[in-house]
């Protein structure tokens, strides 16, 4: 009986909750130093210097959009895309594809901004594009849970809703003089109702896989936006 029980518990608390998957690496905000009053005068004193065609440096934290670079080289005024690599931020990671990019926990990667535009500028970058992404998978149980104590009801009867949340930010500097050129927000959220226990892995690529593909048009349109507009040019 007790082995019964137990059985029922493991496949009831398996099957819901909520998952968030934030970026293994993060910004570091106080950036190793102390801000002096120069930095400050510095920061207002920068001007837009965008020259087109330019060539934009790209690092992700999180998942890596690996069509986002080919769609950005097709953007009018862009030069070329520069993937800033990883191993150069981060350094060696684990061999797990999904633990490299996402941890729902564990220790985090500080990385430096400043250490991300000089290697954008090694790469004669002229603008520095950083994305971070976060998950979230939402499981819901459904009326169908009723059915739980027949054991071979949960391979059988989809008795979860899903939903996945994803949520980019990205910001758009200036590599030579770090101008902040853009920084929004993007939230999209799809849902999957009556999913077998089985299906769950499937669905959720599923969802996100169609999601990161609206968060990259999304992406694509700001980018557009901001190359075509005539503010972010180099003063003369």
């Amino acid at each position: 009986m007790r082995l019964f029980c137990w059985l029922i518990g493991t496949i009831l608390l398996s099957g819901c909750g909520v998952q968030v998957f934030r970026p293994r690496v993060v910004v570091d905000p106080n950036d190793a130093r102390e801000i002096t009053d120069q930095d400050i005068q510095k920061a207002f004193k920068a001007r837009p210097q965008l020259r087109l065609p330019a060539t934009l440096a790209l690092y992700e934290m999180g998942p890596r959009d690996k069509a986002l670079p080919r769609h950005m080289k097709k953007l009018r005024g862009v030069r070329a895309v520069y993937e800033v690599p990883s191993l150069l931020v981060e350094g060696p990671r684990p061999d797990s594809p999904h633990r490299r990019s996402m941890a729902s926990h564990g220790r985090q990667v500080v990385i430096s901004l400043k250490k991300l535009r000089l290697l954008s500028a090694r790469a004669r970058s002229d603008v520095l594009v950083l994305s971070s992404t976060t998950v979230v998978r939402d499981i819901q149980p459904n009326w169908l849970l009723a059915f739980a104590p027949l054991l071979v009801s949960n391979l059988v009867l989809p008795m979860h809703h899903v939903q996945v949340t994803v949520q980019r930010e990205v910001l758009v500097l200036d590599v030579r003089n770090g101008y902040l050129y853009e920084h929004y927000k993007v939230k999209r959220k799809a849902k999957k109702r009556f999913v077998l226990l089985l299906g769950l892995a499937a669905t959720y690529k599923r969802l996100e896989d169609r999601l990161r593909d609206q968060l990259r048009g999304q992406t694509l349109k700001q980018l557009r936006a901001f190359l075509a507009r005539p503010q972010n040019r180099r003063v003369i």
